[in-house]
């Protein structure tokens, strides 16, 4: 993956892949749910852009990291 428009050597990254998670139930009313879930499961680093500034840094925004939670629903 390329970070800029010219195809920069220095600004790229590898392909990856990220697992997402959820497991969830609901009762046959359908009126609820509860779920968990884990996002990035494998806790991949990975960055989702990056800046060219005075040389010779190069920052980056680094993806979100390993999260996990619960989730309610509750429908109308």
């Amino acid at each position: 993956m390329f970070f800029t428009p010219v195809n920069d050597a220095i600004e790229t990254q590898r392909a990856y892949g990220l697992l997402q998670v959820r497991a969830g139930f609901e009762p046959k009313s359908r009126r609820w749910e509860v779920a968990v879930y884990v996002r990035n499961l494998g806790n991949q680093d990975y960055i989702t852009g990056s800046a060219n500034v005075a040389i010779p840094a190069i920052t980056g925004r680094p993806g979100d990291p390993r999260q996990w939670g619960t989730q309610f629903t509750l429908r109308r």
